[in-house]
């Protein structure tokens, strides 16, 4: 999420801007993690629309206080170049 949010990867969702969490799911195993991802993907759009406005109709961001703006990033790894 917070790769996502604050741009540090080249990425589907950099490009676009994507940095909002509106919906997830918590998982203990990894591999049902991924199996219901994969899952997810496959959905049409207005599948993923009422699944978001099932949790979260006014598609607020899940993530909004998980970080601070000021996050200075030392590893150079995460810079986005």
């Amino acid at each position: 999420v917070w790769e996502h949010k604050f741009g540090t990867q080249k990425s589907f969702t950099h490009q676009y801007h994507i940095n909002k969490l509106v919906y997830f799911e918590k998982f203990s195993d990894v591999h049902l993690a991924i199996t219901r991802e994969t899952q997810l993907k496959d959905y049409r759009r207005e599948k993923k629309i009422a699944l978001i406005e099932g949790m979260n109709k006014p598609w607020i961001d899940l993530a909004a206080d998980w970080y601070s703006k000021s996050v200075v990033v030392t590893d150079s790894s995460l810079r986005s170049e």
